[in-house]
Formats: C-alpha cells, sequence, structure tokens
C-alpha cells in the first residue's frame, strides 16, 4: 500500500489515486475490484471517481487539514502547536 498513513487513514496523491482509478477506467475490472486490490473503501473510491470526472485530477486533491473551523484541521492544529 503507498501513500502516507495518518493513524488508521493512507494520504494519497492525487497521481497515486488517478493510477487507481485508471485500473478500473482502463480494464474490464469493477470498482469492487480495484477497490478490493487496492486496499480502497468502495464508497471512497466512488467519490474519487465522481470528483475525477467532474475536475480532472484536480478534484483528487485532499481537502484534509484545510477546514476554518476551531475544531477542524489545520486551523486547529496550527492553534495547538503554538502553545507548546
Amino acid at each position: 500500500m503507498k501513500g502516507t498513513r495518518i493513524g488508521n487513514n493512507v494520504m494519497r496523491t492525487p497521481k497515486e489515486k488517478e493510477k487507481i482509478l485508471n485500473k478500473y477506467f482502463f480494464s474490464d475490472k469493477t470498482l469492487k475490484q480495484v477497490s478490493i486490490e487496492n486496499g480502497v473503501d468502495l464508497s471512497l473510491l466512488k467519490r474519487w471517481k465522481k470528483k475525477y470526472l467532474e475536475s480532472g485530477i484536480d478534484g483528487l486533491v485532499s481537502q484534509t487539514g484545510k477546514h476554518n473551523s476551531p475544531v477542524r484541521g489545520k486551523y486547529n492544529r496550527d492553534k495547538l502547536s503554538k502553545k507548546s
């Protein structure tokens, strides 16, 4: 499994996501088969497919850590790190 492991999640680059999706687009495999072979949840793979078809590789850029909420994402991590 490629990508960077964050807790139980694997953070994949847009290129890695595209490579996984191409296994579906350019073969006779189903999304479920690609999901199982690559260790990606089927619902996540469906979201990647939708975003890729709508926006291309730019749609596969992770939004993790881009929240302005004080209880989620980058904003909170930056504030917590300044207290240390």
